[in-house]
């Protein structure tokens, strides 16, 4: 298996223990940085299209392909024709374009997931029968139609990373919505590595038969958190690992093996609950690659796409996982209002070392960035999750000022 050295003070500087050459990628997602230093990470050689090519992709060194503005998400095909034909692994948002996704699929050879498991995974009805037959909490779901909305909220039927989802009082029903009941607690996530006990199989059901789920990390969430400017139920950061009771995290690999097996799920996957006291409350399932991985291989020094990889491929995934050592987080700076992007002063540099943290996602320099639209990342390490929230919460502060200044 693969794994990286720590270097607590620069993520860049990786120290790989791997065999053999590399070979060669596409990292696809809305943002594939991420996702390409994951690749990286499992020694593997990333080539990246996303929405973005932001700075520091472009300067680790990935080739990146940044689709135009106005043609995301179909101009991914276009991009694709650009490129050698190699495997791809891929992240958010696809599962929410199926017909993309087939596509593509037609083009590459996808590795995780198949298809018929993506939409599945991303039928609410069908995940919320899943997890109550193996007994496991999760709200109640029902079609957008007209009929008491107090108490629920309204969820696209293809949404991601939070993003369309509303209080059903406030919205009309709608065909392309569900509705799900709220529920109340912390939001935490678990990234989860499914896999065959047995030799593959080509049909669906035979594929769900002998499926695990390796529990890999569990992770705090943030979600629509004000000091960021995130909007409402955004996706905005992560902390871990989240240690659980022993009787919850039974309940969250009762999900993830559940999931696994009856969804047809491969490689990576994530799912976010709420952990309410000792009881977690199944949200939602990811099937693919999740933004909490990077800080789940940051903590426990492990090369999760090098899972992924061999699950995909029916190659044995190693069971035994090292304990974090210490703690990790990334929070998503959102900007409000519009805004353009300056890069940080020496002394703010500075500070980011001092504090063992540095900024991901950054943009080009006085690049225009649209309020409500993610603005830069910052990841620190730390010796706790408590310092680790503090210290992402206070240099948001410090770098909204520093690195987004009026259009």
């Amino acid at each position: 298996m693969a794994t990286y050295t720590r270097n607590e003070r620069d993520e860049a500087t990786v120290s790989l223990r791997c065999e053999g050459p590399r070979e060669a990628v596409i990292a696809l997602a809305a943002s594939a940085r991420a996702l390409a230093g994951s690749c990286t990470r499992a020694r593997f050689l990333p080539f990246a299209i996303d929405r973005f090519a932001d700075a520091d992709l472009v300067a680790s060194g990935v080739e990146s392909r940044r689709v135009p503005p106005g043609s995301w998400p179909d101009g991914v095909l276009a991009e694709l024709e650009r490129l050698p034909a190699l495997p791809i692994v891929w992240g958010g948002a696809f599962e929410s374009h199926l017909e993309l996704l087939a596509a593509i699929s037609r083009r590459r050879p996808l590795l995780g997931t198949p298809l018929h498991g993506v939409a599945r995974a991303k039928d609410p009805f069908v995940v919320a029968e899943v997890l109550r037959a193996a007994g496991v909490a999760t709200p109640a779901v029902r079609a957008d139609e007209p009929g008491a909305r107090d108490g629920w909220l309204s969820k696209p039927l293809r949404g991601s990373g939070g993003g369309g989802i509303r209080a059903a009082v406030e919205v009309a029903p709608s065909s392309d919505r569900f509705l799900q009941a709220r529920a109340s607690g912390l939001a935490a996530s678990a990234v989860f590595v499914a896999h065959r006990e047995e030799s593959r199989v080509t049909s669906p059901a035979e594929t769900r038969r002998g499926a695990r789920a390796l529990l890999v990390g569990v992770t705090r969430q943030l979600v629509g958190v004000g000091w960021l400017a995130a909007p409402a139920f955004s996706y905005c950061g992560t902390v871990a690992p989240l240690a659980l009771a022993r009787s919850t995290r039974e309940q969250v690999q009762r999900a993830g093996d559940a999931l696994a097996r009856e969804l047809g799920l491969v490689g990576v996957f994530g799912i976010d609950f709420l952990l309410d006291g000792d009881r977690a409350v199944i949200i939602e399932v990811n099937p693919r690659y999740t933004a909490a991985v990077e800080i789940v291989e940051r903590v426990l020094g492990v090369a999760i796409v090098d899972l992924h990889v061999r699950a995909s491929r029916d190659e044995p995934v190693a069971m035994t996982l090292p304990d974090a050592h210490h703690a990790a987080a990334k929070a998503v700076v959102f900007a409000s209002p519009d805004a353009r992007f300056v890069p940080p002063s020496d002394a703010a540099s500075r500070e980011l070392a001092r504090r063992y943290a540095w900024l991901a996602d950054t943009p080009l320099n006085d690049q225009a960035i649209a309020a409500g639209e993610p603005a830069f990342t910052i990841c620190c390490d730390a010796p706790d999750c408590e310092s680790a929230w503090r210290r992402v919460r206070e240099l948001a502060g410090i770098l909204r000022a520093e690195c987004l200044r009026s259009r």
